[in-house]
C-alpha cells in the first residue's frame, strides 16, 4: 500500500500552527463533526471520505482570538487497521496527517465498546509514525453521540481512567453531541484557549507591569 507523492507533499508543504486532528475508527462520527465545525450544520448519511479534510476557524474567548485548523482524517482508520495487520508493510500516511499537530482528538463512539478499545491502538501508532512523546502536544478523549444515551456501552468513568494512563488531563475528557450540538462547542473553546495559553496571561502580566 502506497501513497501518491502529490498527497504527502500536499500535507508535508504546509504545516498550520493551529492544527487539530480527528482520529479514531471508522464511524465515530469524526466527519460528522468536521462538518459541523466547517458549516455549523448537522448531516446525517454522509458518503464515506477517503482523503483528509482541513478547514481553519477563527472566534473569541474573553475578547482573545482563537485560531482552529481541524483535519478530518477519514480514510486513515483503513491504513491504521492496514498497518496492524500487516506489519512488514507500513506506510508513510500516518506521520504525514499527525506531524505537528497542536492536539489530537482521539474520538470513540460512546455506544460502541471496539470504538473505545481501539483508542490504545490508535495512541501507539500515532507515536510511531508522527508524535513523539516528548512533543508539547494537547491530548483529548472524545465520546461522541451522547444523544443515543440509552445504547451506551462506554462509561463516563473508563474513559477518565484510560486518560489518565495516558496523562491526559481529565478537563479534556468531553461526551459530545454533534446531532444536539451538546458540549460541542464548549470542547473547542476548551481546546482553543488551551492552545494559547500565553496570550491568555498577557492581559494579567500587562497589568503589574505598569503597577496597576
Amino acid at each position: 500500500m502506497t501513497v501518491p507523492s502529490s498527497v504527502a507533499a500536499s500535507f508535508e508543504d504546509d504545516f498550520p500552527n493551529d492544527k487539530v486532528i480527528l482520529a479514531g475508527n471508522c464511524g465515530v462520527g469524526k466527519t460528522t463533526l468536521f462538518l459541523l465545525f466547517k458549516e455549523g450544520i448537522f448531516k446525517e448519511d454522509i458518503p464515506s471520505r477517503t482523503m483528509a479534510a482541513e478547514h481553519q476557524k477563527q472566534w473569541q474567548i474573553d475578547g482573545i482570538d482563537i485560531s482552529m485548523t481541524l483535519f478530518d482524517t477519514a480514510g486513515v482508520d483503513k491504513q491504521m487497521q492496514y498497518n496492524v495487520d500487516h506489519p512488514n508493510a507500513r506506510t508513510r500516511l500516518n506521520s504525514v496527517y499527525f506531524r505537528k499537530a497542536k492536539a489530537i482528538l482521539f474520538m470513540y463512539d460512546m455506544t460502541s465498546q471496539d470504538s473505545f478499545e481501539s483508542l490504545v491502538t490508535w495512541n501507539n501508532e500515532i507515536h510511531k509514525y508522527g508524535v513523539r512523546k516528548t512533543d508539547d502536544i494537547i491530548k483529548a478523549v472524545v465520546a461522541t453521540k451522547k444523544d443515543l444515551e440509552d445504547d451506551r456501552q462506554v462509561r463516563i468513568s473508563r474513559a477518565k481512567s484510560f486518560a489518565e494512563n495516558k496523562d491526559i488531563s481529565e478537563e479534556f475528557v468531553f461526551e459530545i453531541s454533534a446531532k444536539t450540538g451538546e458540549g460541542v462547542q464548549e470542547m473547542f473553546d476548551i481546546i482553543g484557549k488551551a492552545m494559547k495559553p500565553q496570550r491568555y496571561k498577557e492581559p494579567r502580566a500587562a497589568q503589574s507591569k505598569c503597577g496597576c
